[in-house]
């Protein structure tokens, strides 16, 4: 204010002493009530304010935790915002800023946004194959390949499996391309693509099935057979594998010259035997065989012993050479009824042949329900011819049938 102090007199005229102030006015509040920036340490770009709209929009990476972010405020001068600049706000959800202007009166309400950006990864986490048996694919991440090894099966491959697999979160991924669409087993390479939740970034990964190495080393038959012909060793009747006690027990014609017999031995698939199959042995005395498993782990030794089979335990009925008339039953029907005459005696057996019997005499036993004293079954009338002139030769007796 400014003090002015007026006096004086004229032309009969007096003045009388007086002061008046100058007062300069207030100046009014701001009404103005904006946000001027919004910023949050994790943005990835500067905030999007929209003044129509009202609306605010932060841009943060993939990952970013919204639950707990701190922004900064710049809003106009004089003016407040609620809730405050530095005050942490969960925005996994839209958050309403209002700012009140300096006046007190006006007032502004913006929506702030955060979006969080989609994923660029794109990533095959896991696969597996869930037909029996179970298998866990290896992945290398940087060749982008998948190996699933593959316990050995003398079935593998299958033609049809199942896969699980797990991805990034937010990816997709494509249909498995197989080589040929009817065989899924991954004995051919086959690929994957995975598509990131961004839409853009993609890999493909190329799965593929080994198996691996046989672990077994077990000799699984033995036999002697001509070279030539293939046809069974004359004097040698069987040879019987006891898998447990690792012995093969092999039965020859008492009179058998045993100083040069040629076995042919099948084992586990690719497993190394030693003596080789098909190499002359002197079974004289006993003869060791080793097997030692593809993956070079297991070693397995059997011994194989030649033994005479002078007499299997066979009870028969001598039948004598004659005639007689076939069909002749009161249940046959009378055209049947034809002569018959056996020019040769002859033994039968009284019952039904065992399958221990059967086994020494043949070497092999194939019967649907497995036991020593059990009949044979599922045989052919060529096995049981040949059977029958074995059991002749052990018998000293002359083969009756020309197989």
């Amino acid at each position: 204010s400014i003090d002015v102090r007026l006096t004086g007199s004229g032309n009969g005229v007096s003045i009388n002493p007086f002061t008046f102030k100058v007062v300069q006015a207030p100046t009014p509040k701001s009404a103005e009530a904006h946000i001027l920036d919004f910023s949050i340490p994790e943005q990835t770009q500067p905030a999007e304010i929209d003044y129509e709209k009202m609306t605010i929009t932060v841009n943060v990476p993939f990952g970013t935790d919204v639950t707990a972010l701190t922004p900064e405020i710049e809003i106009s001068a004089g003016a407040s915002v609620s809730p405050a600049s530095g005050e942490a706000q969960d925005f996994s959800q839209p958050v309403k800023y209002t700012v009140t202007a300096e006046d007190g009166k006006s007032r502004s309400e913006y929506t702030v946004t955060v979006s969080v950006a989609k994923s660029s990864e794109a990533r095959l986490l896991s696969f597996r194959v869930t037909t029996e048996p179970v298998v866990e694919g290896i992945i290398d991440e940087e060749n982008h390949t998948v190996l699933l090894k593959v316990p050995y099966s003398d079935q593998w491959p299958w033609y049809y499996t199942y896969q699980e697999y797990e991805i990034s979160e937010g990816a997709t991924a494509g249909e498995i391309q197989f080589v040929d669409s009817w065989d899924s087993s991954f004995k051919d390479p086959a690929t994957i693509t995975i598509t990131a939740e961004d839409g853009v970034t993609q890999v493909t990964y190329t799965i593929m099935a080994e198996m691996l190495p046989n672990p077994n080393a077990e000799i699984t038959r033995m036999l002697f057979l001509d070279p030539e012909t293939s046809a069974p060793t004359p004097g040698v009747y069987s040879a019987l594998l006891d898998a447990e006690a690792k012995t093969i027990t092999i039965y020859v014609r008492p009179d058998l010259d045993r100083s040069s017999l040629t076995p042919t031995i099948n084992c586990s698939a690719n497993a190394e035997l030693t003596p080789a199959s098909g190499t002359a042995q002197n079974f004289s005395s006993p003869v060791k065989y080793t097997v030692t498993s593809e993956d070079g782990q297991t070693t397995v030794e059997y011994t194989a012993t030649a033994v005479e089979l002078t007499d299997v335990q066979v009870e028969t009925v001598d039948v004598e050479a004659g005639s007689f008339i076939l069909g002749d039953h009161p249940k046959s029907p009378k055209e049947n009824k034809h002569k018959v005459t056996l020019t040769k005696d002859f033994a039968i057996g009284k019952y039904e042949m065992t399958q221990d019997v059967f086994s020494k005499v043949m070497g092999f036993n194939e019967s649907t329900v497995m036991g020593d004293d059990l009949p044979v079954t599922g045989v052919t009338w060529y096995d049981a011819a040949e059977f029958c002139n074995r059991l002749s030769e052990i018998k000293g007796l002359e083969p009756a049938y020309r197989v």
